[in-house]
């Protein structure tokens, strides 16, 4: 008795650990680096998609910390998302992240620098 108790909580626990590890998305991202970004569609998933379609512009309202959406000019919304945040809150908006440096002040003759938009502008 005690041996098909082992087996059988033996055999579940192979069982979950296989169901966790099959993906729950129907979309599988290549992991990338921290410049490019994985490009999906989002409004319809196909492998016969027309890449003829030119990008018509970015829509503002749909971004997020780390994601741009594109239109195309077929219709089809397209997101770009990073591994790394590309935008910050502003409080009222999501803004592109500029860590270029500029002069901040001079205090007791050192210069100091801060990035040029970003939630860590201090």
């Amino acid at each position: 008795m005690k041996k098909s108790m082992v087996r059988l909580i033996s055999v579940l626990c192979v069982l979950v650990f296989l169901l966790t590890a099959i993906p729950v998305s129907a979309e599988s991202l290549s992991s990338t680096t921290d410049s490019t970004a994985s490009v999906i569609s989002s409004e319809r998933v196909s492998s016969n998609l027309p890449d003829d379609a030119d990008i018509v512009g970015e829509i503002e309202s749909l971004r997020d910390a780390n994601t741009k959406f594109f239109r195309r000019t077929d219709g089809l919304l397209v997101a770009a998302i990073y591994n790394n945040p590309i935008h910050y809150h502003d409080g009222y908006h999501w803004k592109e992240i500029n860590n270029t440096l500029i002069s901040a002040e001079v205090k007791n003759g050192v210069a100091y620098y801060k990035n040029t938009a970003n939630s860590l502008l201090s």
